[in-house]
């Protein structure tokens, strides 16, 4: 579930890298060999996957998966870099470090779940107030969270370059989806 999240959120990437790179006929070539190719991911892969966790082993999947990545490193000089805005964005450390720990912190909580119980404490490694510890470090992650949203919108009020932009959620057709 966590590998389908994370290839939702990159696939933003290659619609951009296109954007940046290609003008006129050439981005509409671009973008359907990158949407024929996607397709034919979504067809093939689980069903190359199925086939080699079951008829090989399931490590071999992680060994293709470092082909891949090693054969995406040796290509990458070779691909020109978009034309960057002047002056280029500066990663947002804070936004980050924020982000990652609130995801992680609460997908740890919700992992544990199991282990130490969701309200009534299980094998929770301490208890408070007579509740698991589940409850507090899911809200734990919950409030980095927060606070990972205010720190946005403060980059973004402070015109730097924030590591989510939260105002396109002001545009309607972005608000709304597709269709």
């Amino acid at each position: 579930m966590l590998e389908g999240i994370g290839a939702a959120l990159v696939l933003p990437a290659p619609a951009a890298l296109i954007a940046g790179n290609f003008e006129g006929s050439r981005r509409k070539v671009a973008y359907a060999i990158i949407g024929g190719v996607a397709g034919a991911g979504i067809a093939v892969g689980p069903i190359l996957g199925g086939w080699a966790t079951t008829e090989l082993t399931w490590r071999i999947v992680f060994v293709g998966e470092v082909v891949i990545v090693a054969f995406i490193l040796v290509m990458t000089p070779r691909v020109g870099d978009a034309a960057r805005p002047v002056p280029v964005p500066k990663l947002d450390v804070v936004g980050s470090v924020l982000s990652a720990t609130g995801l992680g912190v609460f997908v740890f909580g919700v992992l544990e779940s199991s282990t130490w119980g969701w309200l009534k404490p299980k094998n929770s490694p301490i208890t408070i107030f007579g509740f698991s510890l589940t409850l507090f470090v899911i809200a734990a992650g919950c409030v980095l969270l927060w606070g990972f949203v205010t720190w946005q919108r403060h980059r973004e009020l402070a015109n730097r370059d924030p590591l989510v932009h939260f105002s396109l959620a002001r545009i309607p057709p972005v608000r709304s989806g597709p269709g």
